[in-house]
């Protein structure tokens, strides 16, 4: 992979409030903290930064995303 999994944040055009979660997500990525889950081809798990815990992600057929309860 390379050092910058999700290129620089200025590239995005999101606004600048969510360049701390740029951050995280491009640090996830490089630690290979992502991964299908187990038992659903629709879900995957995601290391927690903050938390010693994993999140479960659905990724839904219309491209929406939700996160466990633990997601913030």
């Amino acid at each position: 992979m390379t050092s910058d999994p999700l290129g620089g944040f200025c590239d995005g055009g999101l606004p600048e409030f969510l360049q701390g979660s740029w951050e995280n997500a491009k640090t996830i990525l490089k630690l290979n903290g992502i991964s299908r889950h187990p038992t659903d081809e629709q879900k995957y798990v995601v290391i927690s930064l903050s938390q010693p815990i994993v999140h479960t992600i659905h990724a839904k057929p219309t491209g929406a995303i939700a996160c466990d309860k633990e997601c913030y």
